[in-house]
């Protein structure tokens, strides 16, 4: 039987509109097929708002000073994800995974239940644009500081990722400098040249 999913991790700096893309990836794909979204920062959101235990607490913290929880965490909780609604035909959209331990781990996870390879699509802006468009959304977590410290990140867990899903033949990079319905037909127009849609 042919597989007719696909497996999508969206990548970008903060502010890329990475999470527009989702949505509109979401609405398209649930027109052809069943689709579901693996959104770490919402999946973490979850997480703090269901209790207030030592690790909800922490958790916000870290998440208010721009830094990413440890790998075990994150990770246990995309493949709670994974498990919990994982269908033949169902396509899976991640958004919030960065680190390339995690890529490898959830690629074992997709490998192991037959899933067709994960894709990456990279939305690419300017570190310039990212201040631009994090101070416009005012945001108490988009504060001079934190922003700071995820250009770090960014440079520190996404960019190895980046080079990871490149060397796989994997990557799709696209201009982020555009509308979102430009950049979400670019996107479209990638995934039909790989026949993945």
């Amino acid at each position: 039987m042919e597989n007719k999913h696909i497996n999508i991790l969206m990548l970008g700096r903060a502010g890329s509109g990475k999470g527009t893309q989702v949505k509109l990836l979401e609405k398209f794909l649930s027109k052809k097929q069943g689709v579901d979204i693996v959104d770490g920062g919402h999946l973490l959101r979850n997480l703090i708002s269901e209790n207030k235990s030592i690790t909800t607490i922490k958790v916000q913290k870290t998440m208010e000073l721009g830094e990413l929880v440890p790998t075990w965490l994150s990770t246990t909780m995309y493949i709670n994800k994974i498990l919990s609604c994982i269908h033949v035909n169902k396509s899976l959209i991640f958004d919030g995974v960065r680190r390339i331990k995690q890529v490898k781990l959830l690629t074992e996870v997709l490998n192991w239940h037959e899933r067709n390879s994960l894709i990456g699509i990279h939305i690419h802006i300017a570190e310039e644009e990212v201040y631009k468009r994090l101070k416009s959304r005012n945001r108490h977590d988009d504060n001079d500081e934190a922003i700071k410290r995820r250009m770090v990140v960014f440079k520190k867990e996404v960019l190895p990722t980046l080079k990871y899903f490149e060397k796989e033949n994997r990557l799709i990079t696209i201009n982020g400098h555009n509308k979102p319905e430009i950049i979400f037909e670019n996107i479209k127009a990638e995934l039909k040249i790989r026949k993945l849609i």
